[in-house]
């Protein structure tokens, strides 16, 4: 495959994942159309960022200011050659109409359009670990988990918490994309990488310090700092360059079996180790990360992976937990210097372990 002749759609390209898969893109030479909610919003600081990809056309833009609506993705995706689909509808509150109703109406859009598209060959798109697995019920289960396993939480069940939320709204999306291949066999096949809790820098437009939103960089953030104790964050990591170069390696027909989900992990990460970590090489950290002690090793009962299948196709040679998390905490302390200390929202603790 010659990436300078394919041209790649992107959704997410103004978020923290889609971001870095966009530089990726970039840096390998292939042509990106990137899907942007509002260009008045985005477009200025890509251009500038991206000036010799703006002006040789590399970097092209499309707007589609609500990705639900019919037929929203049929002029994006008509002239595409493979489409990676980052972006997903996220809320803290009113499930049912905020994400559950939007996730389902954005992946018919993107399904229907694509199944149109005269030139489509793949799409990839962002899944989670957790659509594998139901957190936290089966995090101390002992159980194997891999590829094969769908998350069988119910609907009527996901309305409980955030947590509940966006395992179910994960794991309804991917069923609904899985269930449109048997049923309307189109000309495209389809990937869904399920990544765990990610880490490591952020180059997102004004992205700044977070500890509300959900996954590995404000999670680290959330559980490490301001706290008197580390708290729990979900086991499994792997860095976000790795994903995103996960995700651009599954462009590859050649090289990436096509119709398979992907489960990825780096390996286990510990807090509290982390937070070791942090005191030993930041300094001037102290008494606003907790001292922390040395892992020693994932807990007996914790739930295991089977990831024979990615290492086969992907390999094993992924940045390291303090690697990774070294990168978030430079990027924090950047960003305080700033914006200032973000204040610790109540029930800040509840989403820790979301993928």
């Amino acid at each position: 495959m010659s990436p300078s002749k394919e041209v790649i759609a992107l959704t997410g390209a103004s978020g923290s994942l889609g971001a870095v898969v966009l530089e990726h893109l970039i840096n390998d030479g292939y042509t990106v159309n990137a899907v942007l909610r509002s260009l008045a919003k985005s477009r200025s600081f890509l251009e500038q960022k991206y000036p010799i990809a703006v002006s040789s056309g590399q970097l092209r833009f499309a707007e589609i200011a609500d990705m639900t609506a019919p037929g929203s993705f049929d002029s994006v995706l008509a002239s595409a050659d493979r489409f990676i689909h980052v972006a997903t509808p996220l809320s803290n509150d009113d499930f049912e109409d905020k994400l559950f109703k939007p996730a389902t109406a954005l992946m018919n859009n993107v399904l229907f359009a694509a199944k149109r598209s005269p030139t489509l060959k793949r799409i990839v798109i962002t899944g989670s670990i957790v659509a594998t697995l139901r957190v936290p019920d089966l995090l101390m289960s002992g159980k194997t988990i891999s590829s094969k396993d769908f998350n069988d939480i119910t609907r009527a069940q996901a309305g409980t918490t955030f947590l509940h939320a966006y395992q179910y709204s994960k794991v309804a999306a991917e069923i609904q994309a899985w269930d449109f291949m048997k049923i309307e066999k189109p000309d495209f096949d389809l990937v869904f990488m399920l990544s765990p809790f990610i880490t490591g820098r952020s180059i997102q437009q004004g992205w700044r310090s977070n500890r509300i939103h959900p996954g590995g960089i404000s999670g680290i953030y959330r559980s490490l700092f301001d706290v008197e104790a580390p708290t729990p964050i979900f086991s499994y990591f792997q860095d976000i360059d790795d994903v995103a170069d996960m995700h651009i390696k599954s462009l590859d027909s050649a090289a990436v079996p096509g119709n398979a989900r992907y489960l990825a992990s780096a390996g286990y990460i510990d807090s509290s180790e982390m937070a070791a970590r942090i005191n030993e090489e930041f300094p001037e950290l102290a008494g606003r990360v907790p001292k922390g002690t040395k892992s020693a090793g994932p807990p007996e009962k914790l739930f295991k992976l089977d990831l024979t299948e990615t290492e086969r196709i992907f390999g094993t040679k992924w940045k390291g937990a303090w690697e990774s998390v070294r990168e978030t905490v430079k990027d924090i302390i950047e960003t305080e210097r700033k914006y200032g200390v973000q204040p610790i929202p109540a029930g800040a603790a509840k989403q820790d372990g979301v993928a």
